[in-house]
């Protein structure tokens, strides 16, 4: 065994696996934000069915039903 040998994989190993964290972490911020985005958008369009009088029946339609 070479004690020397050993210790650097295990160190490269810790660096590889810190390295694929960060990368998950980053992935998933990105998708967070994608999908607070999406939300936002659809938001904004179901306010503007909701202005429109089939989206204003729908509306009052589902709230009837409630």
């Amino acid at each position: 065994m070479d004690p020397v040998g050993d210790r650097f994989m295990e160190l490269a190993k810790i660096q590889q696996e810190a390295y694929q964290s960060a990368s998950l972490q980053s992935e998933l911020f990105t998708l967070q934000k994608m999908v607070m985005h999406l939300q936002g958008e659809i938001n904004r369009v179901q306010e503007k069915i909701d202005q429109t009088p089939v989206g204003k029946a729908i509306k009052k339609a589902q709230q009837k039903g409630e």
